[in-house]
């Protein structure tokens, strides 16, 4: 049977508000499950890469978040592709770090009615 390459690259997504923690990329275990739900497992790299040589066929990507940090979750964790053997298959899947809890308050002036 034919085997086709998928690979994958994980990145972190975050901004000013996110949680400060340290984006560790390595050891991040992906999941390519196949039609018939047989599973294939890897861990990233130090840059988040992974490389999986697959029968060709359709799988679902899915990322292990047991091993991630509680401030950070996969963005849209499940992904389709399909592998052939001709072309190489290519996922980015961001690890978006999530906002901190910021207490907001609104200032109202005490002389000015609401305008509606």
């Amino acid at each position: 049977k034919k085997t086709g390459t998928f690979k994958g690259n994980l990145v972190y997504s975050a901004n000013e508000f996110s949680y400060e923690i340290n984006q560790n990329l390595r050891g991040i275990t992906i999941i390519a499950t196949d039609e018939n739900n047989m599973r294939y497992v890897s861990k990233t790299n130090m840059e988040g890469q992974v490389i999986l040589y697959l029968p060709v066929g359709k799988y679902t990507i899915s990322v292990d978040e047991s091993n991630l940090p509680p401030e950070v979750e996969v963005e849209k964790n499940i992904s389709q592709i399909v592998l052939d053997a001709e072309t190489t298959q290519n996922l980015t899947i961001k690890l978006i770090v999530k906002p901190r809890k910021i207490e907001t308050k609104k200032f109202v002036s005490p002389n000015r009615s609401p305008s509606n």
